[in-house]
């Protein structure tokens, strides 16, 4: 079979990256992994041999039988056909992936939509543009909504670059392997709002930064903070905030991110 690289299928061909990739999550036999986009199963068989379970989601039917096939013996992999985004995903506490790029961003936002971020380590090949978006910080004007949401939950590890050659065919994008851990230190003013707004998406952001207001004052100025105050602090935000603070998280612009989050910094400092 060749990968139909129209179908974002780029096929990871190097053993030795394919054995970074494994080395680096630490796969062991108590672990369940998550494979997005099996492909022909070259780092699906190496899983295999460490994981107690592996589960492989893949889109293309032909891959699917073919999956299925190479893998019929083996107890510890599961073949699941269908899109990464849509299908029931199984439990597991490690991501360990080359995936089709073009699914990445809303991927990782299913991840967080249906509370499944806190895996114990995700490391995946991903294009060096997604690698900038997720390691951008508050006060770059790229810090957009994907930036926020790995910034809120994650701290990211550039472990090496990854040659085109090391795919078939070669996409025309330059690769990063990275590790994602989440991030389990005392989450600053920022993400305390950030994180509330991931996981209340369907909330406004103007009734995101008010509750926190109240509920975390002392966090923020120092002191308590009551309602009224809190409405009046949201509402002293500059104008040009006024249709993002009435959006959810997951609506904003990358602008209005940008702008808001810098908004935030100005407050708590």
């Amino acid at each position: 079979m060749r990968p139909d690289k129209n179908k974002d299928q780029h096929i990871m061909v190097d053993d030795r990256i394919i054995a970074r990739i494994v080395s680096a999550a630490d796969v062991m036999g108590e672990d369940a992994v998550l494979e997005i986009g099996g492909g022909p199963g070259n780092l699906t068989k190496l899983l295999a041999k460490s994981a107690g379970q592996v589960y492989t989601i893949e889109k293309d039917q032909k891959y699917c039988e073919l999956l299925k096939e190479k893998f019929a013996g083996a107890v510890n992999v599961k073949i699941i056909p269908g899109d990464a985004l849509n299908v029931s995903l199984p439990y597991f506490d490690k991501i360990v992936s080359n995936p089709p790029y073009r699914i990445l961003q809303e991927f990782f936002y299913r991840l967080v939509k249906e509370k499944r971020q806190n895996f114990r380590c995700c490391v995946i090949t991903v294009p060096h543009g997604f690698t900038k978006l997720i390691t951008s910080k508050p006060t770059n004007s790229e810090f957009g909504v994907l930036s926020a949401l790995f910034y809120t939950f994650y701290s990211i590890e550039i472990l090496s670059a990854v040659p085109k050659g090391a795919f078939d065919p070669e996409p025309r994008v330059l690769s990063n392997l990275i590790r994602i851990m989440p991030e389990r230190g005392e989450k600053e003013p920022l993400r305390l709002i950030l994180e509330y707004a991931f996981t209340h998406e369907k909330q406004k952001m103007k009734n995101v930064i008010m509750k926190l207001l109240w509920d975390h004052g002392e966090v923020f100025l120092k002191r308590k903070i009551t309602k009224k105050e809190a409405r009046e602090i949201v509402g002293s935000f500059d104008g040009n905030l006024k249709n993002a603070l009435d959006k959810g998280v997951f609506q904003l612009s990358a602008n209005e991110m940008s702008m808001l989050s810098k908004q935030l910094l100005k407050m708590q400092s």
